[in-house]
């Protein structure tokens, strides 16, 4: 995989649009990513890193945190990446999770999201298709491609130094070898668990034991014996079973002979024949009671017939009453039809009186159709006074919303005034302080000219002195001096100090004049910040009080003014968020429509509030009309009302009166109807009453004597009499379940004694007494033989239990051994136990490791000049401990091998980055030969002196020919003279920005 081109926006440090064109290193495939600290230099990685697999470099910053802190709200973290695979090219761009300012000014929440744009340009598209292809595409996780493509700062160096064991946790991560741990771990809990299960075997196996009961000595013996002989222990519990099988059988004879011996006795026979006996007598007793009560059920034989008689003549006696209470009913129903006639009579008078009202009720009822009729055809007028006062109230509303917006708008108004005043203090206040860092530099470089003289003229004379020490120096006695041309020199000049070359007072001259012309600089530049500065003063009313002449005198009054600009800026701004507060108060007003820059334009604001203003008067014109209208429509009204709503309130009264009238009518007509047909009806009734009662007064004489002839044909002598029987005719059933009863158990009880007259003839009770006490002597014997018989089997059931249970635990342990000895010597030897002291996992690392130091020895051998190759240390660690993943230096100078630690900064930094370049090698091959063409190396360069700086190059520049793309990510100036080709990350307020320099 090459990188072709990244682009990030609103990513880490990088707000506005980035973009960096790999393809511009063509030919130049080692470039330096340079920066101040905290640029986002590294940053470059991780938006690799996060295009690829949605994650960076490091894992100290989420994929929720990628969107610039520097970035507007509603501004877009992304980053496309292209990249060269297999000489195809692919493009993807990705989305970390983020919140948006919506154009509602709400802020909502944006999934990640990701685009894979494929060789033949069709898309793949969602964060759970695209990342799985891209590990596929490249054959590497994000993990593996992070140890692959970026070397950090420091890590391999700590690498270099660790001990076998912390090289055992970075290698495992590295390499994936965590199977390998995994596999020692399962051993040693399998044999630790075989252990504990041979070890509750053997306890269980002793808890058995422990529970057999025996008698036999030898067994007892053997069992509480230091060193226990399982095999004979078995062998004598199985004979001590069958001696008390035997002693079981013996047992149940005896019980066997016992329980006949009790079965000849007959006891239970002799019980039940004396039962008997006894029954005899209860029943003979039983029979005589019943005779004596003969006479008694004879008697509740007569008083039964003589009810029965009864109960016939009280079907014609309760004729007779029923007769006698229908003609009294009859009396008292010809009593209320005579009432009922006075009443029908009264009713039908009043009801005369009431129909003589019918003709003013019909007279008022025609008025209320009348009215009704009004307020039917004054509908449509109420109609259109509302439809009017309606309109009148959506324009009263529009009015209302054209004068708020009347006062947005002058709010805007004042709003933009506000605003361009500051912005014109801003401006101020810049050049203040631009014309004040003036006054500072021109001071600045007003000292370095002082100084740049005092230092010129002093190595002028010393110059000129130094000339004339020289001129001295040639003088000779007797020859001309060339300058006063006299021949004697009784006392030349002698040069006390150092004399300056001509070289030197140029140089001295250079810088005097580079300060000249620098203050010279300085001060055109503080007069054409002043003249800006009183350009701008314009709308000032205060003199600006700065004067040309004394412009390097003014830093006091610089300052004053600074900080009034500050105290009005502040002002206005309070101005402002006053008058923003105000304006978000109105419905439609959002803090994005306050950012809106056509809001701050005069021209719009006031092109909109003039067409507002024309809307407004158009509004007022409307409302008159409107209100003109209403004027009109309530003129023409009669009845007063003016809405429908009254109007069918008042309609439906008087409907109701019309309605109310019509029913009394109606209901006095029915009143009349209604009484004259009682009258008819009351005076029919009472004619039918007395007929009636005429007839059942004739019937009442005819069965009255009917009834008089029954009683004497029944035997009764009076009605007195049956009303006696009848009396007790409440214990009829009574006397008749009695008398059924006597019948039934007189039946019953002589069939019974019968039967066991015939059944006990020739037959003498037993005594009980004798047979009793051999029974009990017979069955304690039983009881107790039983008792024994029971401890015995329980105990040999225990016993047999116990001897098998113990006897297959003996026999696993023994199946288990040799599992368990081989089981634990793999246990010893995986876990580094053996006698190398190197364990499983770390013993498939060392073949790794070896791959790595003869990887790593091919740059190291290079940088270092063939000085120094990396070993791995074979012989084992001291006090046993673990080992086989430690360095060693071999200095080929003396042929000699020394500790890791004993190499010096470059030398170390030489080494760890070999080391680093090793483990990439190593990882790619490991991961199946994959395409990774680029790497990033973060590590420290300077340490190293130029010599080794330059091997260290050379040896870089040696992997870009093997067609790799490598960025180094340093402060170190010396790599951007000797690497052309590099990324200058520049921070600053708005967020950082990067520069390709090739």
């Amino acid at each position: 995989m090459k990188p072709l081109k990244l682009i990030m926006e609103a990513f880490g440090p990088y707000v506005t649009r980035q973009e960096i064109d790999f393809t511009r290193f063509d030919g130049q495939n080692l470039f330096v990513i340079t920066g101040p600290t905290g640029a986002g230099k590294t940053t470059i990685f991780d938006a690799i890193s996060f295009a690829l697999f949605g994650d960076s470099s490091g894992d100290s910053r989420e994929s929720e945190n990628f969107k610039s802190d520097y970035a507007p709200d509603d501004a877009v973290s992304r980053v496309e990446f292209s990249f060269l695979l297999k000489g195809k090219e692919y493009r993807i761009v990705r989305y970390p999770k983020q919140t948006r300012l919506s154009s509602r000014g709400n802020l909502r929440v944006l999934n990640s999201d990701a685009e894979l744009t494929l060789p033949d340009k069709s898309a793949v598209t969602g964060v759970r298709n695209v990342d799985p292809l891209i590990v596929e595409l490249l054959g590497i996780s994000k993990d593996r491609f992070k140890q692959i493509a970026m070397l950090p700062q420091g890590e391999y160096k700590k690498l270099l130094y660790a001990n076998s064991k912390e090289k055992q946790e970075i290698f495992r991560k590295v390499f994936s070898t965590q199977d390998y741990l995994h596999v020692t771990e399962a051993l040693q809990a399998r044999t630790k668990k075989m252990e504990e299960e041979l070890a509750e075997q053997q306890k269980n196996i002793q808890l058995h034991l422990n529970m057999y009961q025996s008698k036999d000595e030898q067994l007892l013996t053997l069992l509480h014996a230091p060193q226990q002989d399982f095999p004979r222990i078995f062998d004598h519990m199985e004979q001590e079973s069958s001696h008390l099988d035997q002693q079981a059988k013996e047992m149940e004879t005896d019980i066997s002979a016992l329980s006949a011996k009790l079965q000849a006795l007959g006891v239970a026979e002799a019980q039940r024949l004396n039962a008997r006996f006894d029954l005899l007598e209860q029943l003979q007793g039983r029979h005589k009671a019943l005779m004596d009560k003969k006479k008694q059920a004879v008697a509740w034989e007569q008083a039964l017939s003589r009810m029965a008689k009864a109960k016939e003549l009280s079907f014609a006696k309760a004729e007779l009453a029923t007769l006698e209470k229908r003609l009294a009913l009859q009396e008292e129903q010809i009593k209320r039809a005579g009432l009922a006639l006075e009443q029908a009579q009264k009713a039908a008078a009043a009801a005369c009186e009431l129909q003589k009202q019918l003709p003013q009720l019909q007279q008022q009822r025609e008025q209320a159709a009348a009215q009704i009729s009004s307020l039917e055809q004054e509908r449509g007028t109420v109609t259109l006074l509302e439809d009017a006062r309606r309109e009148r109230g959506a324009l009263l509303a529009a009015e209302g919303k054209l004068k708020n917006r009347q006062t947005i708008f002058s709010l805007f108004l004042q709003r933009r005034e506000l605003l361009s005043t500051l912005d014109s203090l801003n401006t101020k206040q810049q050049l203040c302080k631009e014309l004040d860092a003036d006054v500072q530099s021109f001071w600045k470089a007003s000292e370095a000219y002082t100084s740049a003289q005092q230092t010129y003229d002093m190595v002028y004379t010393a110059f000129l002195q130094g000339q004339a020490g020289l001129l001295a120096a040639s003088l000779k006695e007797g020859v001309p001096c060339p300058v006063c041309g006299s021949i004697h020199h009784p006392s030349p000049a002698v040069s006390k100090q150092k004399i300056p070359t001509e070289h030197q007072l140029e140089h001295c001259k250079q810088e005097l004049d580079n300060t000249t012309q620098a203050l010279r600089d300085i001060d055109t530049h503080a007069r054409i910040s002043l003249e800006k500065l009183s350009a701008a003063w314009f709308d000032e009313k205060e003199p600006i009080g700065i004067e040309a002449g004394r412009l390097y005198q003014s830093q006091t009054r610089l300052h004053q003014l600074i900080r009034s600009f500050d105290a009005q800026a502040k002002s206005i701004l309070d101005q402002v968020k006053a008058i923003e507060d105000m304006l978000l108060k109105y419905p439609g007003i959002t803090k994005s429509l306050l950012i809106d820059p056509k809001y701050r334009e005069e021209s719009f604001l006031k092109q909109a509030e003039e067409k507002n203003t024309l809307s407004l008067a158009e509004q007022s014109s409307k409302i008159r009309a409107v209100e003109e209208r209403i004027a009109t429509l309530m003129g023409s009204l009669k009845s007063g009302t003016t809405t429908v709503a009254d109007l069918q309130q008042k309609l439906e009264q008087t409907q109701m009166h019309a309605s109310t009238l019509q029913k009394r009518c109606d209901e006095i007509t029915s009143a009349y109807q209604k009484g004259q047909e009682a009258l008819v009806r009351a005076q029919e009734s009472l004619r039918s009453q007395k007929e009636r009662q005429a007839s059942d007064l004739t019937l009442y004489g005819q069965k009255q004597r009917e009834f008089s002839s029954l009683l004497q044909q029944r035997g009764f002598s009076c009605a007195e009499d049956l009303e006696n029987t009848l009396s007790l005719l409440q214990q009829e059933q009574e006397i008749q379940q009695l008398l059924d009863q006597y019948n039934r158990d007189a039946a019953q009880c002589e069939s019974q004694l019968n039967l066991l007259t015939t059944e006990l003839q020739g037959q003498e009770k037993r005594n009980l007494a004798a047979l009793k006490e051999q029974e009990e002597a017979l069955q304690a014997q039983q009881k107790q033989r039983s008792g024994e018989l029971s401890a015995l089997q329980a105990m040999l059931f225990s016993n047999r239990e116990h001897c098998s249970r113990a006897r297959e635990l003996y026999q696993s342990i023994m199946d288990r051994q040799e599992e368990y000895a081989r089981l634990s010597r793999l246990s010893r030897l995986a876990s580094g136990k053996g006698e190398a002291k190197v364990d499983f996992e770390r013993y498939v690392l060392a073949a790794y490791f070896d791959d790595i130091i003869e990887a790593s020895n091919q740059r190291l051998a290079k940088m270092t000049g063939y000085h120094y190759l990396l070993r791995r240390k074979l012989e084992r660690g001291k006090y046993a401990k673990a080992s086989g993943l430690d360095f060693e230096v071999i200095d080929s100078w003396n042929g000699k091998a020394r500790d890791i630690t004993t190499l010096s900064g470059g030398e170390s930094f030489q080494a760890s980055l070999a080391l680093a370049l090793g483990v990439a090698d190593v990882m790619q091959m490991v991961s199946g030969g994959i395409e990774m063409n680029t790497m990033f190396i973060d590590e420290g360069f300077g340490t190293l002196d130029p010599q080794a700086l330059d091997e260290a190059i050379r040896v870089l520049t040696e992997l870009t020919g093997e067609n790799r793309l490598i960025g180094i990510i340093s402060h170190v100036s010396d790599l951007k003279e000797r690497i052309p080709a590099h990324v200058e990350v520049s921070p600053s307020r708005m967020g950082s920005s990067v520069r390709v320099v090739v």
